[in-house]
């Protein structure tokens, strides 16, 4: 089977989560499918919309225009790596 990561840095679930948690569930059979969501869902939340599926959590930094935002971006980038 083939792997497909999917990254969700949504602070809340949404829509769109519950939408490809949907799509994940019909196409398990074919794939396998893992997760990298934020910490700032709760785990009620990520057991109602990803249920039994394998996920990992991730502080994700929201990249901005602004000098501040780029300059704490890369050193998080390393971080995340290892």
């Amino acid at each position: 089977m083939k792997n497909v990561l999917i990254i969700d840095n949504s602070k809340y679930t949404t829509g769109a989560s519950k939408s490809i948690s949907l799509f994940t569930k019909e196409l398990s059979d074919k794939y396998n499918f893992f997760w990298a969501v934020t910490k700032d869902l709760s785990e009620e939340e990520i057991a109602q919309t990803i249920g039994k599926q394998t996920y990992e959590r991730f502080e994700f930094i929201e990249i901005s225009k602004s000098v501040a935002g780029i300059v704490r971006y890369f050193p998080q980038l390393i971080y995340n790596t290892h």
